[in-house]
């Protein structure tokens, strides 16, 4: 037992290596003569100017006023520009590298739930998605987004596998870090989160405790930025953009919450439109709708894969009935 469990370790090390050196060799290779969003750019420029720059997010070297986001995703970009100098690899390396990290977690996590083929297949179906590839090769803030998603999926799974309250707030931990990268959208697993935990075999008066105590950890972590940015005096601070009352709350949870749903007028929404917060509905997405995954706009970097999960869906009912059938 013991020869055959250190078989399977040294097939699977040498097979997650291959796999997260063919991830890094995609998204690294040629990047210095890639292609750069220079307002993203400008961005990482502005906050390695100065310790200040950097946690606030600013959007001038100057420091005067802030991005319309919670800084997380650029933090590392700016790092990155600070120690390398400005250049379009200093700005896309940490994209790359964010990627590469995510595809080795998602491995990881699909390993230890359904085995080691499992978690290689999934680790390289992520690592060969078009859109995935395109933005780990760019300067765009989704990277950081789907790498601390990744690892409370880890977290996560660990917290279902084991009844773990432990591994249940380090999840929260990791959607707080995910919303420091990329907000609102990060509380969205939650409540995937919390039904599946309600489905562990324990008592539910345990469950509702964990739940409430790694769900008050990751909202307090959440916060953290915005209460400090809050806390500290207006004069003393850069602008929080994207807001009419320089206040970072109205800042996510107005224009990048509410506002997303509110009417726009090119984009911006006029004060008239909403005394309280400005809205803001991006183009560049296509008009909401049932079949925005299907648009123009969208349809070409995601849609191809949903009749391939269809298939594999289908797939997993056949076996399952095939096994059902052979053990009656």
């Amino acid at each position: 037992m013991k020869i055959r469990l250190s078989e399977e370790r040294t097939q699977w090390r040498p097979s997650l290596t291959g796999l997260s050196l063919g991830a890094t060799l995609i998204y690294l290779w040629d990047l210095a003569n890639g292609q750069r969003s220079e307002y993203y750019g400008a961005i990482a420029m502005a906050m390695s100017k100065s310790f200040s720059n950097l946690f606030f997010g600013t959007l001038d070297p100057g420091g005067s006023v802030t991005l319309d986001k919670i800084p997380g995703s650029y933090w590392i970009p700016a790092i990155f520009v600070k120690i390398f100098g400005f250049s379009t690899w200093a700005v896309n390396a940490p994209n790359a590298l964010a990627t590469v990290g995510t595809v080795i977690v998602i491995s990881i996590t699909v390993k230890n739930l359904y085995g080691k083929t499992a978690g290689l297949i999934a680790g390289a179906i992520f690592a060969s998605t078009p859109i995935v590839a395109a933005v780990a090769r760019s300067n765009q803030p989704q990277s950081f987004f789907l790498l601390t998603l990744s690892f409370s999926a880890w977290a996560a799974t660990k917290a279902l596998q084991n009844n773990s309250r432990k591994h249940l707030v380090i999840a929260g931990a990791w959607i707080a870090l995910a919303f420091h990268t990329y907000m609102l959208e990060a509380w969205a697993l939650w409540p995937a989160l919390i039904i599946a935990y309600f489905f562990t075999d324990q008592k539910t008066s345990k469950k509702i405790v964990d739940v409430l105590i790694a769900g008050t950890s990751s909202l307090v972590l959440s916060l953290t930025w915005i209460i400090i940015v809050t806390l500290i005096p207006a004069s003393h601070r850069p602008y929080i953009g994207g807001t009419y009352h320089n206040n970072p709350f109205e800042m996510v949870f107005g224009y990048n919450g509410l506002g997303r749903f509110g009417s726009t007028s090119n984009g911006l929404s006029s004060s008239t439109d909403n005394p309280i917060y400005r809205t803001f509905t991006p183009p560049f997405g296509g008009q909401p709708g049932i079949d925005r995954l299907f648009n123009y706009n969208v349809g070409g970097q995601i849609a191809w894969l949903i009749p391939t999960t269809l298939v594999a869906v289908a797939i997993v009912i056949i076996f399952k009935q095939n096994r059902a059938i052979t053990a009656f």
